[in-house]
């Protein structure tokens, strides 16, 4: 089994923009209207996107036979990424639920909720949401 952390996201430079105003970042439910709209299941950045791909030689030396990613768009968006050769060989690929950052409380933030299983996989045609991804 091996793992890798999804390149930098849309939030991550928000909130890191936040911090270095003196400010703590909030992108909750009671506030959607005062943040940035792509703080909701972020994508990468460019930054994250060239992280991803930077990923690619230690990922071709993995050989994986199956592929597991979180629902979430920018863990999506880093397994493709990084693991493009297995991807363009036919190595299956499924989202699961529980390979994602864990709710904290009532009110978790933006950037933590994920888009609808059928919005993802349609965005995502390469990744098998139906099986392991709630609604």
């Amino acid at each position: 089994v091996h793992f890798i952390r999804h390149g930098q996201g849309h939030h991550n430079v928000w909130r890191h923009a936040e911090f270095s105003a003196g400010r703590a970042p909030r992108a909750k439910r009671g506030n959607v209207a005062e943040v940035p709209q792509e703080l909701h299941d972020p994508h990468l950045t460019e930054t994250g996107r060239e992280e991803a791909i930077a990923a690619q030689v230690r990922a071709e030396k993995c050989a994986p036979e199956l592929l597991v990613t979180s629902p979430m768009r920018r863990a999506a968006e880093t397994l493709l990424l990084a693991f493009e050769g297995a991807v363009k060989r036919g190595v299956p690929i499924v989202a699961h639920e529980l390979c994602r950052e864990q709710f904290r409380g009532l009110d978790p933030s933006l950037y933590d909720g994920r888009k609808g299983r059928s919005a993802l996989a349609n965005e995502f045609p390469q990744i098998d949401f139906s099986r392991f991804v709630l609604p």
